[in-house]
Order: C-alpha cells, then sequence, then structure tokens
C-alpha cells in the first residue's frame, strides 16, 4: 500500500476537525439543559467519549424535550451515533491507498479475530459526504442548544 494523496489527507483533517466541533456542541447541550456553566459543564462532560454523550442526550432529551423537538434531536443523535463508527475507523485506522488508487483504512479491531485486518475504503466523494453529515447533525444539535430558554424544564414546542 502507498501514501493517501494531499486531497486525502485534507479530506480526513477537514472531517476530524469538524467531529471536534459536533463533540463540542453535544457538551454545549448537555450543559445548557443541565443549567450548567462552561466550567462546571467541563468537569461533568470532559472524560465522555462521544457515545456516552450520545446517551446521556437521549436521557435528557427524553426528559426536556417533546414532540418534533425531541424527533429532530434524536434523529441528529442516531446519526452522529453511526458517524462515531466511521470517525473511529477514520481517527484510528491505518492508512493507505490501494493498487486503485482509492484510500483505505486498515484496523486491528478488538472484535475481529485473531491476526484479522479490517479495511474501509474511503474514496473522497464518501470522505464529502461524510463531513456533510457530521455538519447536519452538528447544525440540528447547536439549533436545538440555542432554542433552549434560561431555565429548565420540559421545553415548549408549540408554535415552535
Amino acid at each position: 500500500m502507498t501514501s493517501v494523496g494531499p486531497i486525502q489527507y485534507r479530506l480526513i483533517g477537514q472531517f476530524l476537525v469538524e467531529w471536534s466541533k459536533l463533540e463540542a456542541a453535544l457538551d454545549d447541550l448537555i450543559w445548557r439543559i443541565l443549567g450548567l456553566s462552561d466550567d462546571d459543564g467541563r468537569v461533568i462532560t470532559t472524560k465522555f467519549d462521544a457515545r456516552t454523550r450520545i446517551e446521556v442526550l437521549i436521557v435528557l432529551g427524553q426528559r426536556y424535550f417533546e414532540g418534533w423537538r425531541l424527533r429532530f434531536l434524536v434523529a441528529a443523535l442516531d446519526a452522529t451515533d453511526n458517524l462515531r463508527e466511521h470517525r473511529n475507523f477514520i481517527a484510528h485506522g491505518v492508512w493507505g491507498r490501494m493498487s486503485g488508487g482509492v484510500a483505505v483504512a486498515m484496523s486491528l479491531k478488538p472484535k475481529s479475530e485473531l491476526g484479522e485486518i479490517i479495511g474501509q475504503s474511503y474514496p473522497h466523494d464518501q470522505m464529502r459526504e461524510l463531513t456533510m453529515d457530521v455538519l447536519k447533525a452538528k447544525r440540528i444539535i447547536t439549533r436545538t442548544t440555542l432554542s433552549l430558554g434560561a431555565s429548565p424544564g420540559k421545553y415548549d414546542t408549540q408554535g415552535q
């Protein structure tokens, strides 16, 4: 396998930068729902991985949201969870390029058989699509955060 090219490096970096912003948006939403300051929120979520953030927000969403807002939030969290699998492969995989020029990430996943290497190809178009999906999820999470009132409690979704 040969090294990935400059376009793939840029696409990997772009995906990971946007993913980091999505995780920060998840933190912001948790803090806002719980009425925490940034400093107190960091104490709570600093050790959370993406899966934990998603699980916490599903529980909080069911407690504090209703109607369309809950449906949008759950859909965004489901999308984020699906993207998380790709994020882990993209961030932790060993990258190379197959003979046809397609970039591939290789991984020795703990779930794989002894000596088995799992590979996932990530053509440029797929990397762009994954990044757009991260941006969409982040947009929904951010809009949800911005739409919250100052006080905790069931958030009114009537007429909004």
